[in-house]
């Protein structure tokens, strides 16, 4: 079994500031939501000791999605397992916590994984070409945009570019339904 280790876990000085950062750190991993644990945890010297804690809690996820955990004891095994080199009255504790918490972590892992392979826009380039129609009577120019979109996969150096070609009525419809996505964004926003 392949789980990091997060080193955060080894600082903490009391059992009760450690049930405090798990509690929070579970709750950021499972709302996906960005918290200034930094700031609240001198112990937390920098960010990448939580991002190493949110890898942990998506390996433990995936873990625990592959293999059946059906009460805290199961999930204590598999806790002491990854050798963390913390007290078994702290393994105890994250046992506890992760247990109660089991359905959204794995509910967390599997959309992060499903993120890990969508591809994600990292920039873009357009131009205008002008076609030229001609029949035996009249010649027409058509101007077309050339919209290029620059896609990467999550970790992955490795561009992909897709281009697309819009026709004056074609970009307007498209403009359309973007700014009908755009409304209904904002829309979701203020009702939050």
């Amino acid at each position: 079994m392949n789980i990091i280790k997060p080193t955060i876990f080894t600082l903490f000085e009391s059992d009760d500031k450690f049930q405090q950062f798990v509690q929070d750190i579970i709750s950021e991993f499972v709302m996906d939501k960005k918290k200034p644990l930094v700031l609240k945890y001198e112990e937390i010297q920098n960010y990448s000791q939580v991002l190493e804690t949110h890898k942990f809690l998506q390996d433990l996820g995936n873990v625990i999605i592959d293999n059946t955990i059906n009460s805290a004891k199961n999930l204590k095994k598999l806790i002491l397992k990854c050798d963390l080199g913390i007290t078994e009255q702290r393994v105890n504790i994250l046992a506890e916590i992760l247990y109660y918490n089991i359905q959204s972590i794995q509910k967390q892992s599997i959309q992060r994984q499903i993120a890990l392979n969508q591809l994600v826009l990292v920039d873009f380039n357009w131009n205008i070409n002008v076609s030229i129609a001609a029949d035996n009577l009249s010649r027409t120019q058509i101007p077309l945009l050339v919209l290029q979109l620059i896609l990467k996969r999550y970790g992955s150096e490795k561009e992909q570019r897709v281009n697309l070609e819009f026709s004056k009525e074609e970009l307007e419809a498209f403009l359309k339904k973007l700014n009908k996505l755009k409304s209904d964004i904002f829309n979701l926003d203020i009702q939050q």
